[in-house]
């Protein structure tokens, strides 16, 4: 994947810039903020050759642009998806789309770091009917880069809910 920059409303682009890496072998869902110089690109990634592979493990990646190219980092460290997330629409099969859209990436104003939304779609219940095993993906947040950020989050009902105790290395979940 890679990022180009325009100063002058896309008449002239600056040359692409790399902006994922090995393990991130296969990016997908790029979503980018940028605020006060600092650009951030969040994506799922996978060292799978494919975003068909059904053996894949996906995680979170953060790549932020400092002194010319971007560095990566692992947001989460279990995978967040297992398997194929196909892009197709209607014509996948089942269990390829439970990521949902809900992936974005803010920057605090304050502090400058990061404020990341993803889906877990590693979390299993059972269903009404009982069947065990059904994927319920709920949102998930994290704070990057060493500080805490607060993040707007909704649940399950649809609430929105402020988060501002993320602290790195935990994903809290409502």
């Amino acid at each position: 994947m890679s990022f180009a920059s325009s100063s002058d409303q896309g008449s002239h682009w600056s040359p692409p810039l790399t902006v994922s890496s090995a393990p991130a072998n296969t990016p997908m869902f790029p979503w980018v903020a940028a605020y006060n110089g600092i650009v951030d690109v969040v994506y799922y990634g996978t060292s799978a050759a494919s975003n068909l592979d059904p053996a894949a493990d996906w995680h979170v990646y953060l790549a932020q642009l400092a002194g010319g190219s971007f560095t990566q980092t692992v947001v989460n460290a279990n995978p967040n998806h297992h398997g194929v997330i196909c892009t197709g629409g209607t014509s996948c099969s089942s269990g390829s789309r439970n990521l949902r859209d809900l992936f974005q990436v803010a920057i605090d104003p304050v502090v400058g770091k990061a404020a990341i939304i993803y889906t877990d779609a590693t979390l299993t219940t059972s269903d009404s009917a009982g069947n065990s095993g059904v994927c319920r993906a709920r949102p998930t947040v994290s704070a990057a880069a060493g500080g805490g950020g607060a993040a707007e989050l909704m649940d399950s009902e649809g609430v929105w809910r402020v988060r501002d105790d993320v602290t790195p290395g935990k994903n809290p979940r409502l």
